[in-house]
């Protein structure tokens, strides 16, 4: 009898070890690392919470989760199983999903942070503290620069953001014009004003009436594909600020 018990706990032992060393499928309270710490990440860049990424699940991550959960139709238990993993990370095995990799963002830390933050501020972006800790104000100034460099802003650190930070004509921060927002039915001379830059830029061929026409919603198409902005048609503050060339 007793070797028969020796005989399952080791079973046990061996199943619990075979366990740990595969893909982690559940967070929960009490759990800890870098798997925490990239589940926070995930909350914290969707703008679901604003935690901390210290790798700790504690009560603030638990009801972050919660409220992500409630918002996407899930079981709110607070727990992030496999389900809630894949909705937020791409897939229930988070080993596949290492925090940080090919990019920084918030909760990264560093000597590479340090330069971006030194870069940054270079370029007259705030960043705050120079620290080495990629924190809420570091992001901001990230974002700021990627919407003055044509970038995706996503706050994220990535190839081509750092590319463009270590460039030569880098752009660096001002304080942009603000334009209004103009779609199809709009009218008045703010219209008029870019039907003539549609016009002198090769892009827009009727007449300057004043009214956000059809026509005038294709050109603007037209001009955002070709300058790789968000091809809505709405002449938005990204796309007069490139249409205009002003800062």
């Amino acid at each position: 009898m007793k070797k028969l018990l020796t005989t399952a706990l080791l079973a046990v032992l061996m199943l619990t070890v075979i366990t740990s060393a595969g893909a982690v499928s559940m967070l929960q309270q009490g759990d800890r690392g870098p798997t925490v710490r990239q589940l926070q990440q995930a909350l914290v860049n969707g703008g679901w919470a604003d935690i901390a990424c210290d790798g700790v699940y504690g009560p603030k991550t638990a009801a972050a989760v919660k409220y992500y959960q409630q918002m996407h139709g899930l079981q709110a238990t607070g727990r992030a199983g496999s389900v809630t993993l894949t909705n937020l990370l791409g897939s229930a095995d988070v080993t596949l999903n290492p925090a940080g990799s090919n990019s920084m963002t918030v909760g990264s830390s560093g000597p590479d942070v340090y330069n971006v933050q030194t870069r940054l501020k270079a370029l007259g972006y705030s960043v705050g503290a120079l620290d080495g800790k990629f924190g809420k104000q570091t992001r901001a100034a990230v974002v700021a620069f990627q919407q003055l460099n044509g970038l995706a802003a996503d706050g994220k650190v990535g190839a081509k953001t750092l590319t463009k930070l270590n460039a030569a004509d880098a752009v660096a921060y001002y304080k942009p014009t603000t334009y209004k927002s103009l779609r199809r039915g709009a009218t008045g001379a703010d219209v008029s004003k870019l039907q003539n830059a549609l016009k002198t830029a090769g892009y827009y061929t009727g007449d300057i009436t004043g009214f956000y026409s059809y026509a005038t919603e294709v050109a603007v198409l037209n001009f955002q594909k070709t300058f790789g902005l968000k091809a809505d048609g709405i002449a938005g503050q990204q796309t007069l600020s490139v249409l205009y060339g002003t800062k």
